[in-house]
């Protein structure tokens, strides 16, 4: 089971799931998690040491930044993210 689950608005319906990322494209919503006291999700990756390459050095990148407060299943969306006058997009 996953822990956390995203909801996206798209600037068209052709979008796919790999352009998510891509805010001119998708723009997130809400997000929830299960209540299970994991509020956030980390991606590592490794990559050989420039000066030993047979050492792997790891970074991290956090994915997820969740509530903890459990799922909800229906949400009441009432600003199109894509309208022209937004100015700002909130990317934290």
């Amino acid at each position: 089971m996953k822990d956390t689950a995203q909801t996206n608005s798209v600037i068209y319906a052709s979008v796919t799931a790999c352009k998510l990322g891509d805010v001119t494209k998708a723009r997130q919503i809400a997000q929830v998690d299960i209540k299970n006291n994991v509020t956030e999700i980390y991606n590592w990756r490794g990559e050989a040491h420039p000066n030993k390459p047979n050492n792997i050095i790891w970074s991290f990148t956090r994915m997820v930044q969740g509530e903890n407060k459990g799922l909800r299943y229906s949400f009441r969306v009432t600003e199109d993210q894509f309208q022209y006058r937004r100015q700002t997009i909130d990317q934290s």
